[in-house]
């Protein structure tokens, strides 16, 4: 399953596509560098991710979901 965000996310679908691909808070955190809380703060949506940080999440579920259709 493919995602295409084009640099728009909002907590609720981070939360989503975390769990879709069966990761913690944390394991997203580090596959994308960023601070736990951080990922905290943008599935609480107290936080917006940027428009740069959407495309990096975009980039990270997509990458594995490449790998596992293989």
């Amino acid at each position: 399953m493919k995602a295409t965000l084009r640099g728009e996310l909002s907590g609720p679908a981070i939360v989503a596509l975390r769990r879709l691909r069966g990761w913690s808070q944390g394991e997203l955190a580090r596959r994308l560098g960023v601070d736990v809380s951080t990922v905290c703060r943008w599935e609480r949506s107290s936080r917006i991710p940027s428009r740069r940080d959407c495309l990096a999440i975009e980039s990270v579920v997509n990458e594995v979901a490449a790998v596992s259709e293989r």
